[in-house]
């Protein structure tokens, strides 16, 4: 055989090698952005459909406390719509997406190097019969360092830490929709407060209308109603128009369209009985703390990956060569000689890292306890205010608007008294109202800051 027809042979057989390799490697895929179709989908959500009465299922099956029955036909309550949040928020599924991202990573993460293939080609500049040599050889690294295992579980632990975002995602959105259905039942209860107050000055102000006409009071005095009329119907215009920005606002952490046909029963929520051991529970179910903890098994692997690259990795292959016609075969190998770098500075920045990101996960639980102290202050002084305006100032103000409604009775009508004790007996109802609503709102962040009563779904396990 001569040296042209072997060159072509070689030729042949490393574009075949060549193409064989290259027929693993993935096509790109584009995915252009669809608007219109995603908007279509946006509007057609139901949050009745089969896959979401499915998750509310296995939702209660994960939560420690009783969420009843997931059945829209009567309107949603508070516990079905964390189920609609949790199944249709856009930045939950987000949220998930990133993680499902780490997870698609570290399922390939841990593989070997690829072979190497290289080629040398050299020309004799002397007069020779057969001036080429060439020369060509693969070779594979064998990892006596361990390293694609470690790298295997710094891409787990990644995933995790992506997952917990996820999960105090979830549990942010979660608390700022039960705050937000407690302003919205607030603000739907002070409607019906204004009306109610409303109807009651009508009613006083035909009784002045009827003693103005027969000059037992002046227009002056009777004005005082019109007035009074006026200034809270319009008040009531405003409360209105805030109780359908607090009714949009749960559509949105619902992940629902402003249309969508929802019948949502808003009532404050009740009072719920919190943990005895409070700093242990913080430290067992915050999700913002879980998140550090993953972060600290991160930088724990990462500081043992640094550690496993001061081992030497072998790299070993066959190798062929041809020079003045002459063919030889062998076989060739390297190894590093860890004298002088040992990756040194490697080491030192993961395990410098790692103390550092110890220091935040201690002092994210410091100041988790001092938001939980400041939070249990606040509930506390909520409870109190509320326990007084409810047993000191609501009994007397309907103690005086009774009192006024007997003097009328008896023809000692006076529009100042009447209107006043009217006045102040709807002032006192809208400040137990607040009361109360504050405190749920501080129970609310004391319950955000123990954490969620579900656990979360199971997530993939690594393969050992």
């Amino acid at each position: 055989m001569s040296l042209d027809q072997e060159t072509a042979i070689k030729s042949v057989i490393s574009f075949a090698v060549l193409a064989a390799l290259l027929a693993g490697c993935q096509g790109y895929d584009p995915m252009p952005l669809d608007p219109e179709a995603h908007l279509q989908s946006w509007h057609e959500r139901d949050p009745a459909t089969e896959s979401v009465v499915a998750y509310a299922a296995r939702l209660a099956e994960r939560d420690s406390r009783p969420r009843g029955k997931y059945d829209l036909r009567d309107g949603i309550s508070l516990p079905e719509a964390e189920v609609i949040a949790l199944f249709f928020n856009p930045d939950l599924r987000t949220a998930r997406l990133h993680a499902d991202a780490e997870l698609a990573g570290a399922r390939e993460a841990g593989r070997w190097e690829d072979p190497e293939l290289s080629v040398d080609a050299m020309w004799i500049i002397d007069s020779i019969s057969q001036p080429w040599i060439l020369g060509a050889g693969i070779s594979f690294t064998i990892p006596f360092s361990g390293s694609p295992g470690v790298r295997e579980d710094l891409a787990y632990a990644q995933h995790d830490v992506a997952i917990q975002v996820a999960i105090a995602r979830e549990w942010e959105i979660l608390i700022e929709l039960r705050q937000a259905w407690n302003r919205h039942a607030a603000i739907t209860e002070q409607v019906r407060l204004t009306g109610d107050y409303i109807s009651q000055v009508e009613k006083v102000k035909q009784t002045a209308d009827r003693l103005t006409a027969a000059g037992e009071l002046t227009s002056l005095d009777a004005r005082m109603f019109a007035l009074e009329l006026a200034a809270r119907r319009a008040e009531l215009l405003a409360l209105r128009g805030e109780q359908r920005e607090h009714e949009l606002q749960l559509r949105e952490l619902l992940g629902l369209a402003p249309e969508a046909p929802l019948q949502l029963k808003t009532t404050l929520s009740p009072e719920q009985p919190l943990p005895a051991e409070r700093e242990k529970t913080v430290a067992g179910r915050n999700p913002a703390l879980a998140v550090k903890r993953a972060e600290y098994e991160t930088a724990e692997q990462q500081f043992r990956l640094e550690i496993h690259k001061q081992y030497p990795d072998l790299s070993i292959g066959p190798s062929y060569e041809i020079e003045e016609g002459q063919s030889r075969i062998g076989i060739g190998f390297g190894l590093p000689i860890p004298i002088i770098n040992l990756n040194k500075e490697g080491i030192a920045r993961a395990r410098a890292r790692r103390l550092a990101v110890r220091a935040e996960f201690e002092g994210e639980l410091e100041r988790l306890l001092h938001a939980l102290a400041r939070a249990e202050a606040q509930l506390n002084a909520a409870r109190q205010r509320r326990d007084f305006i409810t047993r000191e100032l609501a009994p007397l103000t309907d103690d005086q608007v009774a009192d006024a409604g007997r003097l009328a009775e008896l023809g000692e009508f006076d529009a100042m008294v009447q209107l006043d004790a009217l006045t102040r007996r709807h002032e006192a109802r809208v400040q137990v109202l607040e009361a109360t609503l504050a405190e749920s709102l501080a129970r609310e962040q004391v319950i955000a800051l123990l954490g969620p009563s579900f656990k979360p779904e199971p997530k993939e396990e690594q393969d050992d």
